[in-house]
């Protein structure tokens, strides 16, 4: 058996007891879905909305076809599989801070994660504290001390955001990139490099 195939035995268990010892906090325009990305606009959004609602989880049904064609045609490949290996590598947990957590369910946005394979690794969302991105992760970290290492993946600097969380703070430029990759890993891995 690989060391992959045993993290992610390892990662599948922790993360079906609700274990979060490290976690992502993920905004999502900007950061996995660039700001002037309109594939979606060139495809049978309704025809995706069925097909994956048939093939892989049926509350995509209940979801508006342009959220589901810009899940699918506009977010950033690469940003996608950065942010698998990091829940892989690191057993990480993403917490939802973006406000597609105002437009969606909880289940519909596993939905919506489940189109990439990323929905096992979607464990929460951060409550809303009047649009204080920084506070609304604060108080999550509040609630849950068993959490060690974090960073926090926006596009945007909220509410004192690099005040809060100097180190955890990573800015992204419209997607992931593999600067913003790595400096996450290495606060994931719990030594943080600039």
């Amino acid at each position: 058996m690989s060391e992959i195939d045993i993290n992610l035995i390892l990662n599948t268990f922790l993360f079906s007891i609700g274990f979060m010892k490290n976690v992502i906090f993920l905004d999502i325009d900007g950061v996995l879905q660039p700001i002037n990305s309109r594939d979606r606009f060139e495809h049978d959004a309704d025809a995706l909305k069925k097909r994956f609602s048939e093939e892989l989880d049926p509350v995509l049904a209940t979801v508006h076809p342009l959220d589901v064609g810009a899940v699918y045609c506009d977010w950033h490949k690469p940003s996608v599989e950065y942010l698998r290996t990091l829940c892989i590598d690191h057993q990480a947990s993403i917490v939802i801070s973006s406000n597609w957590r105002f437009y969606q369910t909880f289940e519909q946005l596993l939905g919506l994660f489940h189109i990439h394979q990323l929905h096992h690794y979607v464990k929460d969302v951060t409550i809303d504290i009047t649009g204080k991105r920084a506070l609304e992760i604060k108080e999550f970290l509040d609630r849950h001390p068993e959490i060690e290492n974090f960073v926090i993946f926006d596009d945007l600097n909220f509410n004192g955001m690099t005040e809060l969380f100097p180190e955890q703070f990573i800015l992204c430029r419209d997607r992931i990139s593999e600067q913003d990759f790595l400096k996450a890993a290495g606060i994931l891995s719990g030594s943080a490099i600039g």
